[in-house]
């Protein structure tokens, strides 16, 4: 593009738009990045948040299992980084901001469909005491709701009953089934 067509192009924009906002783009799109870049550690991150939801759903303290700089360090093992001292300073300081509350927050929704009911709740009630228990607590009263209206139709739940299990049988015994509902019954069209 030559100078005097460029020139030609801005002179449009200014008429347009005005000086003031063809300048504030300008600024805006040619702005460099200043300071360092966000780096996502999420998906290394989510193999560990697994790993100690599931310390946490058998009642065993994640930290006292691995604690941050073993568990960054093995999350940096193998991947590329630019330099392994930064990383492991990075990943070991979003872990000890984050570990519990995300390891916890892991662990209630996986108990959902691997442990029994009532530990589903005691690891809610867990989360209530971590942080914005406003969520927790109505989460945990949802469930309680399903489970006294599973106990009100059928009795107390079994013990290794999951609240997926209680949650898909109150779900199946609440909805309606429509007519024809059943084998052979999907095209019943009349012709």
């Amino acid at each position: 593009m030559s100078a005097k067509s460029l020139r030609e192009q801005l002179s449009k924009l200014i008429a347009e738009h005005g000086s003031g906002h063809v300048l504030e783009e300008f600024q805006r799109l040619t702005k460099s990045n200043r300071g360092r870049p966000k780096i996502s550690d999420w998906d290394q991150l989510e193999a560990a948040m697994e790993a100690d939801a599931l310390d946490i759903i058998n009642r065993r303290d994640p930290l006292k299992e691995r604690n941050n700089t073993f568990t960054a360090m093995q999350l940096i093992r193998g991947v590329p980084q630019h330099s392994v001292d930064s990383a492991l300073r990075r990943i070991r300081s979003k872990l000890s901001k984050h570990r519990v509350l995300y390891a916890t927050v892991f662990a209630a929704v996986m108990s959902t469909y691997m442990a029994p009911y009532r530990r589903h709740l005691e690891i809610v009630d867990e989360l209530i005491n971590l942080e914005s228990p406003s969520i927790w607590i109505g989460w945990r009263t949802k469930r309680l709701v399903e489970v006294e209206a599973y106990q009100a139709a059928t009795g107390l739940p079994p013990e290794a009953t999951t609240m997926a299990e209680i949650m898909g049988w109150n779900a199946a015994q609440s909805s309606p089934r429509p007519k024809g509902y059943g084998i052979g019954s999907f095209d019943q069209r009349k012709r």
